[in-house]
């Protein structure tokens, strides 16, 4: 029941900037009055309802459920994509504070549950209302950019009360937001122009209250860093103190004890089961890092309604999800015939499976996410998924204790592969079953292909029954023989066949019609848009991705004869369907250069960038000295539609390319027509690396310049050895026979051209290019906030290839030799000054292994040969990338 009695949301009382402990009581009081006032403008069946919602979990997978279900309630009413999972990622924030929340306001144990309670009531009630609810979600565009896994929350929010009030008021925010949406809904009782012209400015009354929840959460987000920053010097200053009190604690504990032992009894265990909780909280987190829901919730924005379901009536997965025992499904099609989407939607099917005792981890390789692509990491993000939900946080104590032994003995071996699989096997026997689903085995090389299916061989193995772990590997044909010949239990199922076919017309459909409606496709001729589903079905292949570039292509077209012209035209493979792509391109002069630089960048990057970094890195040139604000691309939300989609933005507001054979085609040599928009990988990386040097010695991050004014003018010429005062400088600040090392090898790298190594040693520069030269003070001009590329150039430049010709880019060589130059206190992250960081060097590739070769090539495969080299060793040590 929607309520109706008129109450209108009151103001929330003016928030202050920086939290005391004074103020602590404020934030609490200000969140307890909204929940408060949200429960008494419902009424009495409503307030039931919440009630019974409050009491139902919210943990992750719980939120999985709860927007699929709002997707199910309005699934009749409508098609097209799920807008119910776009509330993933904001639900998901609010998840990630619920242990602030229930731990900081213990006076009133009910809090975050009647939170929670009010957001899922408020959400069901607005998923009635369809243009209401699509105007609401759109509005949350940015929060899937604020979400990530912070699991230090339940170590440091004991000792931080600003962050504590902060996320009070964030909830604050929540709450009065959800008031809105109820106040506004009421209103559907009004008729006729009143309630379209109330219907027309929902998103108009709602935005503000959006942005102010989006700005809390930010505000959050700040409070956090400083809270890691605040502990780590704690936790240093509080072990010496506690060292100097320790004696007398100890006598005045010893003389409390004597009178008050049964007291005292009870506190010490409720201390010692803190400082367990603490402990286990602490490993859990140190399993992983990467998160792991990122593209999960990608692929559940991307599905269409009604697809991805016909595998559930299949005998091959009905016999995989209700064995009795372990069981392996592979997924497996051509190119583009949705293996991915088929996974996502597998993994929600199983989430809202109402059982007791199962449980489903889940992870996705990403072709352009590189720390996704660690076998490692596979192996202890789905462990953590498992350990860190409430079905493990409920076990007695035993099996807890248990579990306890096992991650403190994996931390001591460095997670080894004996240690990780002694976790998977002691953690099963609390579950019935296991079910653990990786998507894109076949983005990773052979190596690590063999690497994760012996794995996982070798967990089966263990496995006591009646245990049952079963796993779901989706991936193209080329992985099936490795499949078989180690995991001989699996089960196939294939994409791209007829099944696929209904859920690609599906999808036409859909696509066309929103395209008409946006004016996107316009046809003289009604009946063209069905001759175009019709022409796409006998043509599509089982190949989602070609219908989707199809579309685009007959989108471009001016006429109808046109259109028709292109539909007898239209290409049967990716290829040529790409060719096509580029040829729209090509054809718009003006975006030509950024769409190729915007390719380049994307594939050169080690991480995917955001937006705003992309933007930055496309307005600056290689040796350029100053980036003002008339420098940056305008309108780059646009790069899409200049790439003609073969880039997106997705939800994290990263930019990828739109699928691994788009890339793959791209680093392809391409036909003369379209030569300029293939890439090579090494040249990318290498134009990256240069461009990242360059926007980090920008005169915006020096703190002055100036120019050289003196110089011996009795010499026509001067030669400066940058490799020598490299090594000096890097000897003098990292010290010691690490020290020797770095040095030697910052020597060669500065000294060292891939061609010319033994010319290049000593750089000749004339009196007249040296009175021109900037001489930069080292340390920062200002604060590099607001430079969003600036994190990402500091912290990787030196691991990409730095292949700098001193004569053909004298620019960016000397920019080169003033980094190296840099002393320790004005380090921009560079790893040699850290001491762990020099000290995994000598422990994993000895003293004796040239790190910095020329162009910094050698440090790059020698991360890479790590990582791949053995099984054993993929598990015992860190790549030279990750210290």
């Amino acid at each position: 029941m929607i309520p109706h009695q008129a109450s209108h949301p009151r103001r929330a009382a003016p928030s202050t900037g920086d939290c005391t402990q004074s103020d602590r009581s404020v934030a609490i009081t200000e969140l307890e009055n909204a929940v408060a006032h949200f429960q008494a403008t419902l009424m009495d069946d409503d307030r039931k309802r919440l009630q019974g919602l409050k009491n139902l979990p919210h943990d992750a997978q719980s939120i999985i459920v709860f927007t699929a279900e709002l997707d199910m309630q309005q699934s009749g009413n409508r098609r097209g994509k799920s807008i119910a999972s776009r509330l993933t990622s904001f639900l998901q924030i609010i998840q990630q504070f619920t242990p602030v929340i229930d731990t900081y306001i213990q006076s009133n144990p009910d809090i975050s549950a009647l939170i929670w309670g009010s957001i899922k009531l408020t959400f069901t009630f607005l998923a009635n209302f369809l243009s209401q609810f699509q105007s609401f979600v759109e509005l949350l565009q940015g929060f899937g950019s604020l979400y990530s896994r912070l699991g230090h929350y339940q170590i440091l929010f004991q000792d931080s009360t600003r962050l504590n009030d902060s996320i009070c008021q964030f909830h604050t925010s929540v709450i009065l937001c959800c008031e809105k949406v109820i106040y506004l809904i009421r209103q559907s009782t009004l008729t006729g122009q009143v309630w379209r012209a109330i219907t027309c400015s929902f998103q108009t009354e709602i935005r503000s209250h959006v942005e102010n929840v989006k700005t809390k959460a930010e505000n959050a987000q700040s409070e956090i860093e400083l809270a890691k920053a605040q502990a780590d010097c704690h936790e240093q200053r509080q072990q010496t103190v506690e060292r100097q009190k320790a004696s007398d604690y100890r006598q005045q504990l010893s003389t409390w004890a004597t009178k008050y032992s049964a007291a005292m009894k009870d506190l010490q265990d409720i201390k010692e089961k803190h400082g367990r909780d603490k402990k286990r909280s602490r490993l859990i987190n140190e399993l992983a890092s990467y998160n792991f829901m990122q593209t999960f919730n990608s692929m559940r924005k991307k599905r269409h309604m009604g697809t991805a379901e016909w595998c559930f009536h299949t005998p091959e997965y009905q016999e995989w999800a209700n064995a009795n025992k372990t069981a392996v499904l592979h997924i497996t099609g051509k190119i583009g015939s949705g293996k991915t989407i088929l996974a996502s939607s597998i993994i929600e099917r199983l989430c809202r499976a109402p059982v007791s005792r199962q449980f489903t981890s889940f992870f996705f390789l990403r072709f352009d996410e590189r720390k996704s692509l660690s076998v490692s990491t596979v192996i202890r993000s789905c462990l953590q998924q498992l350990l860190a939900s409430p079905l493990i946080q409920s076990l007695d104590s035993s099996a807890i204790s248990e579990l306890d032994g096992c991650l403190e003995q994996a931390k001591s071996s460095m997670f080894s592969v004996e240690s990780l699989t002694l976790i998977y096997t002691t953690a099963a026997k609390s579950l019935d079953d296991w079910f653990i689903v990786i998507d894109g085995l076949d983005e990773v090389d052979v190596a690590r292909q063999i690497g994760l299916l012996k794995f996982l061989r070798e967990v089966f193995s263990q496995l006591q029954e009646p245990r049952r772990i079963k796993v779901l590997l989706s991936s193209r044909e080329t992985c099936s023989s490795d499949i078989d010949r180690i995991l001989s239990e699996a089960t196939r199922l294939y994409t791209g066949l007829k099944p696929t076919s209904s859920d690609i017309r599906l999808y036409a459909e859909d696509i066309i019609t929103n395209k008409v409606a946006s004016k996107e496709l316009i046809v003289s001729d009604p009946e063209l848009v069905d001759e175009i589903i019709e022409v796409i079905h006998q043509k599509e292949k089982g190949m989602f991705l070609w219908v989707f570039l199809t579309i685009d292509d007959i989108c471009s077209r001016k006429s109808d004869k046109d259109i028709r012209q292109a539909l007898r035209d239209i290409p049967v493979d990716l290829p040529a369907t790409f060719d096509r792509t580029l040829g729209r391109i090509a054809a718009k002069k003006n975006n030509k250069l950024i769409v190729q630089k915007a390719f380049t960048l994307i594939q050169g990057s080690f991480e995917p960038l955001t937006l705003d970094q992309l933007r930055e890195a496309l307005s600056v040139e290689i040796g350029q000295q100053t980036l003002d604000q008339d420098d940056l691309v305008s309108g780059i939300d646009r790069l899409p539609t200049w790439c003609e989609n073969i880039i997106c933005v997705e939800e994290s507001d990263t930019v990828h390319f739109s699928h691994h054979s788009i890339e793959k085609y791209l680093l392809t040599p391409g036909s003369r027509d379209f030569g300029d928009f293939h890439l090579d990988a090494d040249k990318c990386d290498q134009f990256m690396g240069e461009l990242c040097v360059t926007y980090i010695s920008l005169d915006n991050f020096q703190r002055a310049v100036g120019f050289a004014r003196s110089f011996n003018t009795d010499s026509s010429h001067m030669n400066i050895d940058m490799g020598g005062l490299a090594e000096q400088t890097m000897q003098s600040a990292v010290g010691g026979r690490i020290g020797s090392l770095i040095g030697r090898f910052t020597r060669e790298a500065v000294l060292a051209s891939r061609s010319r190594k033994a010319q290049l040693g000593r750089v000749q520069w004339t009196d007249s290019m040296l009175s021109s030269i900037p001489m930069h003070s080292f340390g920062p001009a200002q604060s590099t906030k607001g430079y969003t590329f600036f994190e990402y150039a500091s912290e990787h430049w030196f691991k990409h290839q730095l292949c700098i010709d001193s004569i053909k880019n004298e620019a960016t060589w000397r920019l080169l030799g003033h980094i190296l130059r840099r002393p320790r206190q004005y380090s921009q992250g560079e790893p040699w000054f850290e001491l762990a960081w020099t000290k995994g060097v000598s422990e994993i590739v000895g003293n004796d292994v040239l790190l910095f070769g020329p162009g910094f090539d050698s440090y790059r495969e020698t991360a890479v040969s790590l990582e791949t080299d053995e099984n054993s060793r993929l598990m015992n040590t860190s790549t030279l990338r990750d210290l």
